[in-house]
């Protein structure tokens, strides 16, 4: 089976980007528009490790927050879209007091990925307790964006959440967005910013992973002495 990494990385000129994966480092080539890419040959149908880095040109590396990203384990060819993490302030979210007390969610694992499935996985900090991640979008099996047919994602390990979709039921591009939503009432806390995600479904047999973080700008207040 071959995995085609495909990730959106801003560098200058001399930087390179890596990805690491079970233990090995590949070198992924540019492409355009801060588009790189590289391809792996799976050989275990077993869930997996990985990351990127950036190399500079002194050879030092900027490493990505969070360090470790998870696939799923799959029976097929695998696209995966994701977009490599530089240190924010949403940092702070993903430390213990935030996901072990103020923000905790039972831990689920990610499903087995099978022909003509896609897995969507989004980086969203500082979900309250009370809260839960959903998924909306302009075709009718992504619920017309109609909050009450909103699709609820499954919390997975620290600040991630995932939903599996069939791509069968996605019969040509539509536009998406995710949302934070209150569990008691379903009513929608917030939307992330920014322009509608688009989601193409893949030709023939292969499955998607698309992983990304949830677009907000957090604001920040000091408190004098």
């Amino acid at each position: 089976m071959i995995i085609t990494f495909n990730s959106h990385c801003y560098t200058y000129w001399g930087q390179n980007l890596f990805l690491h994966i079970n233990g090995e480092t590949v070198a992924m080539h540019y492409v355009a528009d801060s588009q790189w890419q590289c391809s792996y040959n799976l050989t275990a149908k077993t869930e997996m490790v990985y990351n990127y880095f950036v190399q500079n040109p002194e050879q030092s590396h900027i490493v990505e927050s969070p360090k470790t990203r998870i696939l799923p384990a799959t029976t097929t060819d695998l696209q995966v879209f994701d977009t490599f993490r530089y240190q924010s302030m949403a940092h702070i979210f993903r430390t213990t007091p935030f996901v072990d007390a103020l923000c905790t969610h039972a831990a689920n694992k990610l499903p087995k990925l099978t022909m003509q499935k896609s897995l969507l996985i989004i980086d969203v900090p500082a979900v309250e307790s009370n809260q839960g991640v959903g998924l909306l979008g302009a075709s009718q099996a992504l619920g017309q964006w109609q909050a009450e047919r909103l699709i609820p994602l499954r919390a997975g390990q620290g600040t991630s959440w995932f939903v599996a979709i069939d791509n069968r039921a996605m019969y040509d591009s539509t536009e998406y967005k995710f949302v934070v939503y209150d569990l008691a009432t379903g009513a929608i806390v917030r939307w992330e910013e920014g322009a509608n995600r688009r989601f193409m479904p893949p030709a023939g047999s292969t499955s998607v992973v698309i992983a990304d973080d949830f677009r907000q700008q957090f604001t920040w207040r000091g408190a004098g002495v």
